[in-house]
């Protein structure tokens, strides 16, 4: 809980922050409870691939995916924030890029059910080893809304600018995601890479 409260603390005093969803989130059922926190407290979501429905996609607060997989909203905001809240990320090449240059003006908190993945790739200011929907709850019962109005819309200017848009030209992925989202209200989607 000590973790828990310096995570709260630093959160709750930042300028410009971003949650950062992986796989962990989806793995411990905690997307109702992770939509809850980036709700109550205002805070942007990005994810990685495997954190991919963390939140639902349509909530105004999700920015897209980070990393080579990613859109350009997400990286800027991971690259511009100066508090960047990780749960359930492995912090991989495919979303760090060169580690130097991953968040380099940002305090990191990172939870994670296996401590050997904290502080393996990205050092973090503050670990949390914990599962992460009962860290996500205990977060819940600390968490405020944050003022952070001019941060969330420079994030969406990114995001309106910067439109992933594959057009109306022929067959495209995109139009084929749409078309399962409009048949199909609660499909469930499995992807992989390579």
């Amino acid at each position: 809980m000590g973790q828990i409260n310096k995570a709260s603390e630093i959160l709750n005093n930042a300028r410009k922050p971003v949650f950062l969803a992986g796989g962990g989130v989806n793995i411990a059922h905690a997307n109702k409870e992770m939509t809850q926190l980036a709700e109550l407290s205002g805070v942007p979501v990005i994810t990685t691939i495997m954190g991919k429905g963390a939140i639902p996609t349509t909530n105004s607060l999700y920015v897209g995916n980070i990393g080579i997989h990613g859109n350009y909203a997400a990286n800027s905001a991971i690259s511009n924030c100066d508090v960047l809240f990780s749960i359930g990320t492995r912090f991989n090449d495919r979303i760090t890029g060169k580690i130097e240059e991953f968040a380099a003006n940002a305090k990191i908190i990172h939870i994670d059910i296996d401590a050997a993945s904290i502080s393996r790739n990205i050092v973090v200011d503050v670990p949390i080893v914990a599962d992460a929907k009962k860290a996500i709850c205990a977060l819940l019962e600390k968490a405020r809304s944050l003022d952070i109005s001019e941060w969330t819309e420079e994030i969406n200017r990114w995001k309106m600018e910067y439109l992933i848009d594959m057009g109306k030209a022929g067959l495209t992925p995109q139009m084929i995601i749409q078309s399962i989202n409009e048949l199909f209200k609660d499909a469930i989607v499995a992807t992989d890479v390579g």
